[in-house]
């Protein structure tokens, strides 16, 4: 037992390490050598859990990918659906370690295998997800929403893809109106979920991204 938890000690020191190195100096730039140097391990240990650079990017990206899906599971006790959604919305925008998160997770989508699976992840995981507390919404009042896999597609593909400024917005400005776009077409679903206070966070939430952008080399 005392070897296994020392293994997994070491394994996610590796990948928070390798996590960092990512902010400071871009994916590309990232070496093994890097993370020896930070973490102080043997050539020997690291190789134990890693055979290459690969092999670390992609398990670090599995790891985003359920933090990801955690965000969406840790509502389950909100009163409602809508109330639910609400809640996704609020820590999506106000999480700090989040936003470190997505900021590294841009340097990951570089590559297209990373890329695909971040794709699959939006319909098979988000969009269900999403979908389920509409139906949950539907049937106790809080929501009503017609089409309700369609619309849980829609804002899974708007919020992964087209508000997030990893992959689409040009700049602060261009992101705020993107936000605009996105609450009208939310409602138009049938989904009037964004308030004073999400909108704030959103403004709030793209300044720290990009000045996060300014102070990485991750372009």
């Amino acid at each position: 037992m005392g070897r296994s938890k020392d293994a997994e000690k070491t394994k996610n020191l590796i990948l928070q390490t390798a996590s960092t190195i990512m902010m400071d100096v871009g994916y590309e730039n990232m070496t093994i050598k890097n993370i020896l140097d930070e973490t102080g391990l043997s050539k020997g240990a690291l190789y134990h859990h890693f055979k290459s650079k690969d092999e670390i990017i992609d398990a670090l990206w599995d790891f985003e990918l359920d933090e990801n899906d955690k965000d969406l599971d840790f509502i389950n006790s909100s009163k409602n659906g809508k109330e639910k959604l609400y809640n996704i919305f609020l820590y999506l925008f106000s999480d700090e370690e989040k936003i470190h998160r997505d900021t590294v997770t841009k340097g990951l989508l570089k590559n297209p295998r990373h890329f695909i699976k971040y794709f699959k992840s939006t319909f098979e995981t988000g969009a269900i997800k999403i979908e389920n507390i509409i139906i949950e919404g539907n049937e106790d009042g809080s929501l009503n929403v017609i089409e309700t896999k369609q619309a849980a597609e829609i804002v899974a593909m708007m919020l992964n893809f087209w508000i997030n400024p990893l992959l689409s917005a040009t700049s602060n400005e261009d992101y705020l109106k993107r936000i605009n776009v996105f609450i009208k077409v939310m409602k138009s679903l049938g989904l009037d979920i964004f308030d004073d206070k999400i909108t704030s966070l959103a403004n709030k939430f793209a300044s720290k991204y990009y000045e996060n952008i300014d102070s990485a080399n991750i372009k």
